[in-house]
């Protein structure tokens, strides 16, 4: 199972489908297409622009479905649309071409991918599978998601984290009705958004094969950018529990008690009995205390993620018009109160205006797992961090990071380990601010505080198992 197919989204990740697709290559292309039993294939001299809309005549008209090839289990049957043929298969000339997609920009620019494309007609538009080598998706995955400026051991950290999250997916298709295991947004990994470099091709290199386990079953290898001192366990999750990830737990990510490569304490000056325990950040006043100080022992106190804030105005009906979006997009996190003094998990009226504006759970680490809307109407409760992040969150207000910058944030806040202090005017909420810290879910690996451990003298199987805890660095038999 050495190839991984890869659905890539439009410009932005904006969407799936495509409305044409313009591609060219630095060598000859290999475009098959035709009607299933009798496909024919034509040939795209290397620089030549090939596009491709719902038209084009690659698609046949035999009403017929196509099988997507795949030679990593991951091709499904081709459904027609408008009784077309629904694949083309487009294959460079040498295995080292490459084929960009000219109709689709990332950060980078115009893209370029290593091994082939398919083109997949639907009533929607045109799905593009990019199928490759898993070690060469990795090329383009490490960069994208963790700057190549880090140092090694953290980048090959990183590598091992997206091979073994990558394989879970291509065992178990994140995408199969696409015939795809995964796309190359943030719903899966960011993938080919950053040039590839030098020093992340290495990092995937060195640690070629390698995977994560948790005794016999491969690891959930979680990361995220930036703790806020501590991270918490995947029980921020909805229907998701810390004893289902028994090696994803919360922990203060400090440097007490670690070691370097050589066995030697990375500071000698700070014991593990000196730094509070994640289960102390559950209660309210102990969080707050913590956050809005900072912690010289942390790893990533110097981070500008390290600690944050944020100042908005309550505007009534845009946080009902946010609490239904969630409710539509994820109904298990939103609670109504009933005259019984129950909680209902049900579609909420709107609550009118605000009385009262808290977080009144947290879960380990201190990050928060229940907000309460109290209005003139109803009470709503709205669980889980990634929710409490999108119904707070107002696109139009900055976040200020320690460090004096601003970020915009656009439909979520960096994270849900805040303190939330609100202002009032006439009994009424009126406005509040979020004293927080860390950038991310803050489940299993924090990049930057890999990147600390590493620029302290860590390798990377120390950075993997402080993450991850009881884990073990197998090489993959497939691969």
């Amino acid at each position: 199972m050495e190839n991984i197919r890869v659905l890539v989204r439009t410009t932005g990740f904006a969407g799936l489908y495509h409305d044409s697709v313009s591609l060219t290559a630095d060598c000859d292309l290999s475009v098959t297409a035709g009607e299933y039993g009798s496909r024919e294939t034509t040939v795209v001299p290397a620089g030549e622009t090939l596009t491709i809309d719902r038209e084009s005549g690659l698609f046949a008209s035999d009403g017929s479905a196509d099988v997507l090839a795949g030679g990593s289990g991951g091709g499904s049957e081709g459904g027609s649309a408008g009784g077309v043929s629904s694949t083309i298969r487009i294959e460079p000339a040498v295995l080292t071409g490459r084929s960009s997609l000219q109709s689709v920009q990332r950060s980078q620019g115009t893209p370029s991918y290593r091994g082939s494309l398919e083109l997949r007609l639907e009533e929607e538009g045109i799905v593009v599978v990019n199928e490759l080598l898993l070690e060469e998706y990795l090329y383009a995955v490490v960069p994208s998601e963790m700057p190549s400026s880090y140092p090694l051991e953290a980048l090959k950290a990183q590598a091992v984290c997206a091979r073994t999250y990558a394989y879970a997916r291509i065992l178990h298709a994140g995408l199969p009705e696409y015939g795809a295991h995964v796309d190359d947004s943030t719903s899966f990994q960011v993938y080919n958004n950053i040039l590839e470099n030098a020093q992340t091709t290495k990092a995937v290199r060195e640690t070629k094969g390698e995977l994560l386990y948790y005794g016999e079953e491969l690891a959930d290898t979680y990361y995220y950018s930036t703790s806020c001192g501590y991270g918490t366990d995947a029980g921020v999750w909805s229907g998701s529990g810390p004893e289902q990830f028994p090696y994803l737990q919360a922990r203060a990510v400090n440097v007490a008690g670690v070691v370097d490569a050589q066995g030697d304490a990375i500071d000698e000056t700070v014991n593990e009995e000196e730094i509070a325990a994640a289960d102390f950040m559950t209660q309210e006043e102990n969080f707050a205390a913590f956050i809005k100080n900072v912690r010289p022992s942390d790893f990533e106190n110097e981070e500008a993620w390290y600690r944050w804030t944020y100042q908005a105005a309550v505007d009534e009906a845009q946080l009902y018009e946010k609490v239904l979006e969630r409710c539509a997009a994820s109904p298990s996190t939103i609670f109504v109160l009933q005259e019984n003094g129950e909680y209902a998990n049900q579609t909420p009226p709107d609550p009118g205006r605000i009385l009262e504006l808290s977080i009144t759970e947290r879960s380990t680490g201190g990050v928060a797992q229940t907000l309460q809307i109290v209005g003139e109407n109803a009470t709503i409760l709205v669980k889980t961090e990634h929710s409490i992040r999108y119904v707070l969150c107002d696109a139009n207000v900055q976040v200020i990071r320690q460090d004096g910058s601003s970020w915009q944030p656009s439909t979520l806040l960096p994270s849900a380990f805040f303190v939330l202090e609100t202002v009032k005017e006439d009994g009424y909420v009126n406005g509040f601010t979020l004293y927080g810290g860390g950038f991310g879910h803050g489940v299993g690996m924090s990049q930057n505080g890999a990147r600390s451990m590493a620029e302290s003298g860590c390798d990377c199987e120390t950075i993997l198992s402080y993450f991850y805890e009881g884990i073990t660095l197998k090489k993959g038999n497939a691969l």
